[in-house]
């Protein structure tokens, strides 16, 4: 089965287990979940560590042994990248595309440019 990695933007919680569809995905993948918020967010861990939704699929990454750990468990997975720009998303990327990965970038809840919108309002 074709591994399947999520990487939440902050920790992972039951909202996002929902609006992930994790429960749709197993049925086709084998799905991961990779929380790295522990560890980008080192400081501010502890804040959020009790919303963190804990299922069957869920990982947690703490440090970087921690993360090249989980590198040696996977082949060539598909990942859905939803993590902030910085140094230590930028170094997570950078090791899974050494192992082939197809990364897949959503941008969610994001307005459409008024340029290309057809609705126009009549504020008279």
């Amino acid at each position: 089965m074709k591994e399947l990695i999520i990487l939440p933007p902050g920790p992972f919680t039951q909202k996002d287990y929902q609006r992930f569809g994790v429960e749709i995905l197993k049925k086709y993948f084998s799905v991961k979940i990779i929380d790295c918020s522990a560890w980008i967010y080192k400081d501010h861990a502890d804040l959020f560590s009790n919303e963190v939704y804990k299922s069957k699929e869920y990982i947690s990454i703490t440090s970087k042994s921690d993360f090249f750990n989980f590198l040696k468990e996977i082949k060539s997975p598909i990942v859905i990248d939803r993590l902030p720009i910085n140094n230590k998303s930028n170094f997570i990327r950078k090791h899974l595309r050494k192992k082939s990965s197809f990364f897949v970038y959503l941008h969610l809840n994001l307005f459409p440019d008024v340029s290309h919108t057809k609705m126009t309002f009549n504020l008279e």
